[in-house]
């Protein structure tokens, strides 16, 4: 289901499987001219309200994650010069994954593990490994989920 005013530019590009929420304000973007990223979500997923999710590089988010509002994820950089090319960046975010409110997860990042938990407010710099509580700005190991 999606909530009002949600933005998806190539919703062609952009699968879902099974149960979803996309709450209100929610923007699925891609860089103009990149037909290519593809965005695979899967079921039980909520995006709250106010995301922006960049899914250049290519998305694939696992089932049962919980991506909380004003998150930020992008799927590409422009190096050092913001009218370059963009650089795809791919992204894997693994099942059972919470992602608190207010977190940037940067272009770097090529996984979050299965079962983590990136707390609010963070700046996810570098992949995750499964079942880990990452925090902070850049996120650090807070511990781990077993």
């Amino acid at each position: 289901m999606f909530g009002q005013g949600v933005s998806i530019s190539r919703p062609n590009n952009i699968f879902l499987e099974g149960d979803f929420l996309v709450e209100k304000g929610v923007v699925f973007s891609t860089e103009l001219g990149f037909d290519s990223g593809v965005a695979k979500i899967g079921d039980k997923v909520k995006i709250c309200s106010s995301s922006e999710i960049d899914y250049t590089g290519g998305l694939i988010i696992g089932n049962n994650v919980v991506i909380s509002r004003n998150t930020k994820i992008f799927t590409h950089s422009h190096g050092y010069n913001p009218n370059s090319r963009p650089i795809k960046k791919s992204l894997a975010i693994g099942q059972n994954v919470w992602i608190g409110a207010s977190v940037i997860v940067c272009e770097n990042v090529e996984f979050i593990g299965e079962g983590s938990i990136i707390a609010a407010g963070s700046v996810v710099t570098k992949s995750v490994p499964k079942n880990t509580i990452v925090g902070g700005n850049p996120a650090r190991f807070i511990g781990r989920k077993d």
